[in-house]
Formats: structure tokens, sequence, C-alpha cells
């Protein structure tokens, strides 16, 4: 289903409004959360993703950490669950939180069947859902998230992530949502090329690209 894209004047119009409601921020998602003024002067019609490139690097670590942390660590607990990135040499970083970083994301969506070899005691089977969507996602990955033309293929990897992601019953967060409903329409923009181009880390990007 076709999403609805915010322009500059949609932008503008929202600051306004939450201008009039005094600048409260506690009722800010009333005016799509847009507390400040654009920063750009563009035309009516041109929408934010038009000059405002979806960050990959952002996308990859909210899908990976929120599944981990939010999907596979209440199903066998935080320390079987870290056992599996510890096995592969990842330790989490303290940024807003414990997080695995950029490289870290990568290695774990390659490696996601090894969540199998995990020591616990629920059935294989409860793990399948983490591990398909995880493997999911590394196909957009790879569709999408390089300096690469897009492949061909982005748009059933993304049908496929959708119902991965549905039968593990996870929350869609805010980046989930991107990846899933607007990744596509940002990649028109930019002539089919992929993410990393435009990336505001390349150097750490291309390394994920290697890894």
């Amino acid at each position: 289903m076709k999403q609805f894209l915010r322009t500059y004047e949609d932008a503008t119009r929202h600051y306004k409004k939450f201008c009039s409601l005094e600048k409260n921020k506690k009722i800010a998602k009333e005016c799509f959360s847009t507390v400040n003024n654009p920063i750009f002067e563009e035309g009516a019609g041109t929408t934010v993703l038009q000059k405002c490139v979806i960050p990959e690097l952002h996308i990859l670590q909210g899908f990976v950490n929120h599944l981990f942390w939010n999907g596979l660590v209440p199903l066998v607990g935080r320390e079987v669950a870290l056992s599996w990135p510890q096995r592969l040499g990842l330790v989490t970083k303290s940024y807003q939180g414990e997080i695995f970083e950029g490289n870290a994301c990568r290695r774990l969506l390659k490696e996601a069947d090894r969540i199998l070899d995990l020591d616990t005691d629920r059935a294989k089977l409860e793990l399948v859902p983490i591990i398909s969507a995880l493997k999911a996602m590394n196909k957009v990955v790879e569709d999408c998230f390089s300096t690469n033309q897009v492949k061909s293929k982005l748009t059933q990897d993304i049908v496929s992530l959708r119902k991965a992601l549905r039968a593990t019953g996870i929350s869609e967060t805010l980046k989930i949502h991107i990846a899933l409903n607007h990744l596509e329409e940002c990649i028109a923009y930019l002539g089919n090329c992929g993410l990393g181009l435009w990336s505001e880390q390349k150097p750490e990007n291309r390394s994920i690209e290697n890894f």
C-alpha cells in the first residue's frame, strides 16, 4: 500500500500548528512531532524524502537491535541471547543504552542461523521466526544498502521481510516502518543507486559492505 509522503509544505503547516499549541511537546504528536520549522526552502510539492536520504546505517542498527533486545532476549533470556554474538566475537556498546553497532549488526544478520545453536530449553521451532526475519532483512541490505546499483529483487525481498516480521509478533518501530514502506520510494529519487552513496558515515558504510 502506497504511503503518504510528507512535503516541506506539510512540515511548515505542522510546525505552525505546533506553535498554535503553545509549543507543548507533550501533545506534539498532534502535529506529527514537527517541533521545528524546516531549515530548507523547497517547492510546495517537494517531499522530505527527496532531500533527506534514508540513513541506511541507522535502519540497519535499529532493526537488528530491536529484534535482538525485544525479540530474542525475551524469548531465551539475556545471558543465552548474548552468547550468540559472543561466539562471533561481537560486543555491545554503551550508547543510548546497550546496542550493537553497524559492523556487528551486519555480522549478526549473516550469522542468523547460529541462533539455533543456543543452549536453551526453547524448542527450535520457536526460534525460527526471529531467524527468518533477520535473514529476510539481510537480503534487503544486500539489495540496496551499498554503493552499487539496487538489485531488481528488492520489491519481493521487502514483501518477504514484511511477512517474516509479522510472524515474529514484534512491534513495528519507526525504523522498521521506514524499511518496509519507504526504501523503494527513496531509491527511486536516487536513480536506483544504493543508499551507501549518500551515507553520512561513508567510511563505516564501506567497511560494512566488505564485512
